[in-house]
């Protein structure tokens, strides 16, 4: 049977989540700056199987090595009741899911069952650098990178800041609890948002980033320069930044490379959707 865990024994769990890109997500979690759910269930020989659900960019994570038919169907059984109808009611109907091993990965049309699932690759990247390369100035004079904060995202001062408030309301428990932990860079033209880039899965030694352009100002070295700065905060705060993106998405891991990005990982996710 699968026992939830409460928010306060999260940080007992960390470690059955290895990896990068994982344990970013779970540091956040344990920090508070990133809602989610965490089911358990021991096994003989030591063996703990976890579900963890991020409802930050709405992912499942599967861990553990030893998997009983039993265990199967409880993890099922739990995903098709409690997790699908409460996603479906808070608009999380589409979803990613991560397996950590092999056993897992094995198992995961019987986890999911009567759910076309697809198989995406995934990039991620580490900002190692001890600082942020020279970035040219983007080619549209009048730009103004700001940070993030409540006055840039006060209702009706600047336009588009409501995209940037829905990004950080989607990824955050709260626009209060981003102002409080969290950080960003948004570049202005004409009391205008163009750009911005917000820190996500925040805690107290890295993050990750969410960055948008909007389209008619894309492939005008914007993203770039905001990136650029969005990463002077980072280094100014002792945070290592980490950047997330689809192998397929060539524009943006492109941005990651030339503001000094390291890949440090590929990994596979599954793609799905919950149907009433």
């Amino acid at each position: 049977m699968m026992e939830e865990i409460s928010e306060q024994r999260m940080e007992e769990y960390v470690k059955y989540f290895p990896g990068p890109q994982p344990g970013m997500v779970l540091a956040s979690v344990v920090e508070g700056n990133t809602e989610a759910q965490l089911w358990y269930t021991s096994l003989p020989d030591n063996n703990v199987v976890c579900l963890l659900w991020d409802k930050g960019n709405n992912v499942f994570y599967l861990s553990g090595q030893l998997i009983l038919p039993e265990t199967i169907k409880d993890l099922a059984s739990l995903i098709n009741t409690n997790v699908k109808e409460k996603a479906i009611k808070e608009g999380l109907s589409y979803f990613k899911v991560k397996t950590l091993s092999s056993t897992l990965e094995n198992s995961i049309t019987d986890i999911f069952q009567n759910i076309p699932l697809h198989k995406t690759n995934k990039l991620f990247y580490t900002f190692r650098a001890k600082r942020v390369k020279t970035i040219p100035n983007p080619g549209l004079e009048g730009i103004q990178f700001h940070p993030i904060d409540a006055a840039i995202l006060e209702e009706g001062r600047f336009k588009n800041n409501h995209h940037v408030r829905s990004e950080i309301e989607w990824m955050w428990p709260s626009l209060e609890r981003f102002l409080e932990k969290g950080f960003g860079t948004a570049a202005v033209l004409d009391a205008r948002i163009i750009c911005w880039c917000t820190a996500e899965y925040v805690s107290k030694s890295k993050c990750g980033i969410g960055i948008e352009v909007i389209e008619e100002f894309q492939n005008k070295g914007i993203a770039t320069a905001t990136a650029a700065h969005f990463l002077e905060q980072c280094m100014n705060q002792n945070i290592v930044a980490h950047w997330e993106c689809d192998k397929d998405n060539i524009g943006s891991f492109r941005v990651a490379e030339k503001v000094g990005f390291e890949k440090t990982e590929e990994t596979g996710f599954w793609s799905g959707q919950f149907l009433r």
